[in-house]
């Protein structure tokens, strides 16, 4: 429950728009009480709210990261692969209960299905219930990623992690059913974006981390272009993405 009340308050206080919005309810206020000040804020608000929306972010991000380059898994230095979760569609009639997989998530099954072809290692998907309140879902993420994986890509899951809320569960519960099993290295398989967090967080609970990213940015330099200062969906996306990254990183740093 504090994990939940966490990201309310998070997501509403500390990310657009909702945050930018407050600002500018305070310089509402401030102008309403006769504080020249409050103009400027709401000014600023809205100048943000803008700013947010730019593609610009999207690539700054793939400047800073586009020298990464692929480099395959090293198999001999894990003793299992730990699949994580990265969201589920909870409206999807097609299938038969009516929720699965996220895409991100489904490119990680995808990958980790690869490397547990070519490996043998045996496999552990870990996601819980989704956090908001609003969408409880009829089962956890990481069930539903173990019937794909079984289903699908007809390969068999050894652990099944499906209590964990955020990634710092992840690692904390999935380690624990991992050293039950003697298990201390693993093949770890996110997003890129994902990565070095996730990997701080499992190398927090004692376990050798050998990344598994998938989704990697192009290692193609691409020149500043009119449409990164026009605002668009994808910009406001990356921001958003951008700050709850940065957030967490920060909850993490505070709280392990």
């Amino acid at each position: 429950m504090q994990i939940v009340i966490q990201k309310i308050l998070g997501d509403f206080l500390l990310l657009p728009p909702f945050n930018l919005a407050l600002i500018c309810l305070i310089g509402i206020w401030m102008i309403k009480h006769r504080l020249r000040a409050g103009f400027f804020i709401v000014y600023f608000s809205i100048a943000m709210n803008f700013a947010a929306g730019l593609p610009l972010w999207a690539y700054l991000f793939g400047q800073e990261h586009r020298a990464a380059t692929f480099k395959q898994p090293n198999f001999e230095e894990a003793e299992a692969i730990v699949i994580l979760g990265g969201g589920r569609r909870m409206y999807a009639p097609e299938y038969p209960l009516g929720e699965t997989v996220s895409s991100g998530t489904l490119e990680r099954l995808r990958y980790g299905a690869t490397l547990a072809r070519s490996s043998g290692l045996p496999i552990l998907v870990s996601g819980g219930m989704p956090s908001d309140r609003f969408a409880k879902g009829r089962q956890s993420e990481a069930i539903h990623m173990a019937k794909i994986l079984e289903r699908e890509f007809l390969l068999s899951v050894r652990w099944v992690e499906s209590s964990s809320r955020d990634t710092l569960e992840n690692a904390k519960v999935s380690a624990t059913i991992l050293k039950d099993e003697s298990v201390s290295k693993i093949l770890l398989v996110t997003n890129f974006t994902h990565m070095a967090r996730a990997k701080r967080a499992f190398e927090n609970q004692k376990l050798f981390v050998v990344p598994a990213p998938t989704l990697l940015p192009p290692p193609f330099e691409e020149r500043l272009q009119l449409y990164h200062f026009i605002p668009s969906y994808e910009g406001y996306t990356r921001c958003r993405y951008l700050i709850y990254d940065s957030l967490t990183k920060l909850r993490g740093l505070i709280f392990t």
